[in-house]
């Protein structure tokens, strides 16, 4: 059977823990990163076909006659679908996602078996139960829902589904459970892992591993100043700064002292800076300063990362387009025909730095404080297209000029 060939992420826990975040940022992750098609089948919004757009509280309560029979008929529609989706193509890589509670050892039970012989399944477990993370996932996710619309309201409505939920709640345990699981506790304090084999399996796990439940993130992306193979419009190389150059890179540590060091209220916030490896960035980030706060921290302190160079145009490295044109034109044109996937000769494609970059995006998932990451139109390109959700054959699309700084904000719906 086909079947085997693809994953199943089945969520697990209560109300508010983060879980319709972390699916979301898996799918984007596992499609952009390694191609994989990738579908999240939500449990919510099968209930509401079913039982209308009002939310029914009383199907959240666990003495309610009719819960078992509403919950079970929703699963079992919604895992059709799941089934329907992992069968349509016979190409190893497609996972399915099924965001729902799972809080019953028996409902876990009866998922393993009838999806078990329909792919790889694993069992994603969010564990939290720290007050100021939950009012913080309250707040700032599940009220963000397009529908939600009095915000306090809201918020007593989730916490009566927490409450409701907890009623009924075991957590996994791998001494009574014979399944494959991930168990994040406490914002990714702490995880257990059981049961999870192969190379797909393991790099969800590394991504989990870092991935934030709590909070945003917020990102700011420049290109280095003009360059002197810029002025020359050749590509590649290691060149320095022009004197325009030289101008944004001393505008650019203003912007980040008033903008990026400070929050809205102008409150001074602890900060990150990335360039790659190359003189052009590492020109750009030179005016910027690195104070002390406190024992452990040196704000704005340079990271380099060679995983950030530029894309490499191999023997191409230092010509203009012209020259290509003119001096390899089969190259040129196969290069007009397909950007994503066109490698020069001896050098690198798209979907190159596509994996060149994976590592670095785990690391940036991680981190809380703003992060200012000076690099080049390819490399910045391609992390803004990720983070914005974009397909990644959008990413050649994506606009990054010189002397500009853009923002993008990460959050559960919306970037």
């Amino acid at each position: 059977l086909f079947y085997f060939f693809g994953k199943i992420l089945v969520m697990v826990g209560l109300p508010a823990r983060g879980k319709t975040y972390v699916a979301k940022r898996v799918e984007r992750y596992l499609t952009f990163f390694h191609g994989c098609p990738t579908k999240i089948f939500h449990f919510s919004d099968y209930k509401k076909e079913v039982l209308g757009a009002e939310n029914d509280i009383s199907s959240y309560d666990p003495n309610a006659i009719e819960t078992p029979e509403k919950r079970k008929q929703i699963a079992e529609i919604a895992l059709q679908d799941l089934v329907d989706f992992l069968s349509m193509e016979v190409i190893s890589g497609r996972v399915a996602i099924y965001d729902a509670a799972n809080v019953e050892r028996e409902t876990r039970k009866w998922i393993f078996q009838e999806l078990k012989d329909r792919g790889k399944v694993i069992f994603v477990e969010l564990v939290c139960f720290n007050e100021s993370i939950l009012e913080e996932n309250i707040r700032r996710t599940k009220i963000s829902t397009p529908d939600c619309i009095n915000i306090e309201d809201a918020v007593q409505e989730y916490k009566s589904q927490i409450e409701l939920r907890e009623l009924v709640y075991e957590t996994i345990d791998e001494k009574v459970e014979n399944i494959p699981f991930i168990k994040i506790h406490e914002s990714g304090q702490k995880i257990e892992i059981s049961g999870v084999h192969g190379f797909l399996p393991s790099r969800i796990v590394q991504f989990l591993l870092n991935v934030r439940i709590s909070g945003q993130s917020t990102f700011f992306f420049s290109r280095h100043g003009q360059s002197i193979y810029n002025s020359r419009k050749q590509i590649g190389g290691d060149s320095s700064l022009t004197e325009l150059g030289k101008r944004y890179a001393r505008s650019l540590s203003e912007f980040v002292e008033e903008k990026i060091s400070k929050d809205e209220h102008g409150k001074t916030r602890k900060a990150r800076l990335w360039t790659s490896s190359m003189k052009r960035t590492i020109e750009t980030a030179r005016f910027i300063k690195h104070s002390q706060m406190g024992k452990d921290w040196v704000q704005m302190r340079q990271r380099v990362w060679r995983g950030l160079d530029e894309i490499y145009a191999g023997v191409c490295d230092g010509m203009t387009y012209e020259e290509i044109k003119e001096m390899y034109p089969l190259e040129y044109k196969a290069r007009s025909e397909n950007k994503l996937t066109y490698r020069y000769p001896r050098g690198e494609s798209y979907i190159d730095i596509i994996s060149r970059l994976d590592p670095l995006v785990h690391e940036m998932e991680r981190i809380k404080e703003p992060l200012l990451v000076i690099g080049h139109q390819a490399i910045l390109r391609v992390l803004i297209c990720y983070f914005k959700g974009l397909p990644r054959e959008q990413c050649l699309k994506i606009d990054v000029p010189l002397h500009t700084v853009l923002k993008v904000t990460v959050d559960t719906y919306d970037c």
